[in-house]
């Protein structure tokens, strides 16, 4: 279906832009992955807002429980993050992967990065980091999963 769709995108840069997201929609583990850690490399993020929907379609709720194996790597690369990206992505990359959740086992593994981050790791990735994750801990300390 994706590569129907593909097939009758005319716009050279909506076409582009669906190329780059089409993986974090496929229904395929490994493909999702692949995408998830080709964004590791700064050169594979260069157009912040469509890896954002890339992001998104992949920490999707459906997708929730095959996904959060990539919270933790995603908190990990945040501080390579901000020194590659633009001033808002930390905040819209954690906001994408954060979004929707609500598990107790999430919640922690966010909790843990913080506990466990180097002294000086900047005080405003902390704070980005917790105003991300707050709905996620209310979330947890309701539902308690």
């Amino acid at each position: 279906m994706l590569a129907t769709q593909l097939a009758r995108i005319e716009t050279p840069d909506r076409k582009q832009r669906s190329e780059l997201v089409m993986p974090a929609l496929s229904a395929g583990p490994v493909e999702r992955e692949r995408w998830f850690l080709f964004r590791s490399d700064v050169n594979n993020r260069r157009r912040e807002y469509w890896v954002m929907q890339g992001l998104g379609y992949l920490h999707h709720p459906l997708r929730a429980a095959t996904s959060k194996k990539f919270i933790s790597p995603s908190l990990d690369m945040l501080w390579n993050i901000q020194k590659t990206g633009d001033t808002f992505f930390p905040a819209n990359w954690l906001d994408a992967s954060l979004s929707g959740r609500q598990t107790r086992a999430v919640a922690d593994t966010v909790h843990a990065f913080l506990t466990d981050v180097p002294a000086d790791y900047p005080a405003r990735l902390r704070a980005i980091t917790l105003q991300s994750a707050d709905p996620l801990f209310r979330a947890a300390d309701i539902f308690g999963k």
